[in-house]
């Protein structure tokens, strides 16, 4: 059985990612406990980049090669 996350609670993770990490890059988001993975994220938001600016936590300017 697959978990539906809401938009919000993608927001939420984020966030969390971000303020735990400094930055917020896909596999920093993956090693977390509790989020969903960043694929799902990339396929809600269209990509990472548009999740982190709805999220409000920018960009780091971090290369992505994960």
């Amino acid at each position: 059985m697959s978990v539906k996350y809401e938009r919000e609670e993608m927001l939420e993770m984020l966030q969390r990612c971000k303020q735990e990490h400094g930055v917020c890059t896909p596999r920093q988001f993956n090693d977390m406990d509790d989020t969903c993975s960043a694929s799902n994220v990339i396929r809600r938001f269209g990509s990472w980049t548009d999740a982190k600016e709805e999220a409000g936590v920018g960009t780091d300017n971090t290369k992505y090669t994960d």
